[in-house]
This record gives C-alpha cells, sequence and structure tokens, in this order.
C-alpha cells in the first residue's frame, strides 16, 4: 500500500491506497481536489459567516451539493456544519480516487475521521488517549460493508471543540460528514461513565447512523450495527 500526505493550509490529510503508476501524478490530483473541496467550502463562508462559527443547524437555501450535504448532517445531529467538515472532506476525496482507481483499496484519514473503501476484512484501531482501553479495541469491518465512514471525536485529546469528556466516540456511517457530525453531537454528552448510554441512545436515534462506541476512562459501550475486536 503507498501512503502519503496532503495537506493544504489546515487541512491536513493521510491518504494511503493500492500501488498505482504515476505517483506523483495521483499525489498532485489529491493536492488539487483537497484546494477545490476548501474554496467551495471557503466560498460559501464569505456570504454566510455564522456557517464557519454556528454551534447549531442553521437554516440555508440550497447551493453547492457538498454545503448541502454539511447542513443537511447538521441538522440530523444537531451540531454546526462545520462539525463535519472533515468527514465530508475525507468522503468527497475518497470517492474521487475510487472512481478514478477502481481496483484500488482506498483509506484517506482526516483528524480521526476515516473513509474506506476496499476489499476483504480490515480492523480499525480505536485510539483513546490515556484511556486503559486505547489501542485495546478495533472495529471489524467486512467488505460488503464498504465503503463506509468511521469517525471519531475526543473531549480529552486533539484540537477539535468539545464539550465532553470522553476519550473516544466512534460512529459509523455510510454518510461520513453525518458520523463526523454525530461523533461531535455524542461526545458532547459525555462528562462521566453515567452518560455513555444516553449517548449511544442518541447516536442511533440518528437516522444513517449504524453503529456508535463511546469510551471514557476504563468504561465503554456499543450500539449497533457494529462489530468490536482486540486490535
Amino acid at each position: 500500500m503507498l501512503k502519503f500526505k496532503v495537506k493544504v493550509e489546515s487541512s491536513d490529510l493521510l491518504i494511503i491506497i493500492s500501488p498505482v503508476d504515476e505517483l506523483e501524478k495521483l499525489k498532485d490530483l489529491c493536492f488539487k481536489y483537497l484546494v477545490e473541496i476548501r474554496k467551495v467550502i471557503i466560498e460559501h463562508s464569505k456570504n454566510s459567516p455564522e456557517f464557519l462559527t454556528s454551534l447549531v443547524p442553521i437554516k440555508h437555501h440550497p447551493t453547492h451539493t457538498w454545503i448541502d450535504r454539511m447542513y443537511e448532517a447538521a441538522k440530523l445531529a444537531n451540531v454546526g456544519p462545520m462539525a463535519t467538515v472533515a468527514g465530508i472532506t475525507s468522503e468527497l476525496l475518497g470517492k474521487h480516487l475510487t472512481k478514478l482507481y477502481p481496483a484500488c483499496e482506498v483509506y484517506i484519514e482526516n483528524g480521526g475521521d476515516l473513509f474506506i473503501s476496499g476489499q476483504g476484512e480490515i480492523k480499525v484501531g480505536i485510539y483513546a488517549g490515556e484511556s486503559i482501553l486505547s489501542n485495546k479495541l478495533a472495529i471489524q469491518l467486512k467488505s460488503s460493508d464498504l465503503p463506509l465512514g468511521v469517525c471519531t471525536s475526543a473531549g480529552t485529546i486533539g484540537h477539535s471543540l468539545s464539550f465532553g469528556q470522553a476519550d473516544a466516540v466512534v460512529i459509523v456511517s455510510k454518510n461520513t460528514a453525518l458520523a463526523d457530525a454525530v461523533a461531535t453531537g455524542a461526545c458532547n454528552q459525555v462528562q462521566t461513565s453515567q452518560d455513555i448510554q444516553k449517548a449511544l441512545d442518541y447516536a442511533i436515534g440518528v437516522p444513517g447512523v449504524l453503529g456508535a462506541i463511546v469510551i471514557i476512562g476504563e468504561h465503554f459501550g456499543i450500539k449497533g450495527q457494529i462489530t468490536l475486536s482486540s486490535s
């Protein structure tokens, strides 16, 4: 597998893909597409500055398909639209690559938010900061599950804004933007281990979410169509 990073200002993506010819051409393609994604988001925010700052869903008129998806996912998850940005970026670039290289396995990681397309069984390890469960658990995915989004939010690690204290909240969905948004929403609800069930119920209650995992300290909970294994 080939592994490289593509960075444009604050966007820093890890791309893992089956070997292809013309690696430098592939890197350039990824860079240009990431620039295009960012341009659409930035241009929209110039006319709708609240798009960048709101922590709750906001009304919008149909605009660009990508932007509409961000608003729609945010509404379902009851969070601000920028809570979807890492997830939708991973998915857009991932699906672009799978169209160009349909025989390749593709993994796009963007700050803990993954788009995965491939064949065979895949394990996705869960990093949960200082929790004793960190790197001990993994999500088991079958080829029939893919493509899929697997997004993680944490209140104790990372630079993203969070109002919760979970060491990791992992959400699985076919819609990576939605997985990102719901991970944020669920993480915001976790202050202690007593909140695990509440966060899981919220996550699974969002249409389009397939499974959820919440980890805080030595405690964890799981709900939905998701299989855990040892990492």
